[in-house]
């Protein structure tokens, strides 16, 4: 079943955002403000509308710890462990909630992925190679007997060398 955004979080998203699902408890006795689930390529949304106005509560897949899924006859409970609190969704068809855990759990991974190839991009940071300073000096000598520079420069690089010993 398609359930639409709310319109008064439809400006939340940006606009490379695609909204994958949206989740809302199935009951005999429904709710007259039931929570949504809103699931995007980017995070999760947890909807709570009031008699005034409406609550938001979002959540990127990165700060999703685990989900757990309690499925009965007809319906299923999802809870979700994000940023430390944990998020309970009741009522929800087992079919809806087992196609929302799959879309979160792939996007986190789809998420993960994205990050270790960001971290593997990054330029290694190289520590300047420390040169051994009796072959420098032994070179530099090399280059005076060959006369390609001069003393006054060989003794001028040779204090600089010992100084920082």
């Amino acid at each position: 079943m398609e359930r639409e955004i709310p319109e008064s979080i439809s400006s939340l998203f940006s606009g490379d955002e695609v909204v994958s699902m949206v989740v809302e408890p199935t009951s005999f006795k429904p709710k007259i403000h039931p929570q949504k689930l809103i699931i995007t390529n980017r995070r999760i949304v947890i909807y709570k509308p009031g008699f005034i106005g409406a609550e938001t509560e979002e959540y990127p897949f990165e700060s999703i710890e685990k989900i757990d899924h309690k499925k009965g006859f007809m319906r299923s409970e999802i809870e979700i462990h994000a940023g430390g609190k944990e998020i309970e969704l009741e009522n929800i068809s087992n079919d809806d909630a087992i196609k929302a855990i799959g879309i979160i759990r792939q996007n986190m991974q789809t998420q993960r992925l994205a990050q270790k190839t960001v971290i593997l991009q990054q330029p290694k940071q190289v520590s300047p190679v420390q040169e051994d300073p009796v072959a420098k000096l032994k070179q530099l000598k090399d280059m005076v007997d060959a006369g390609l520079i001069s003393q006054d420069e060989y003794d001028e690089t040779k204090a600089t060398i010992l100084a920082r010993m």
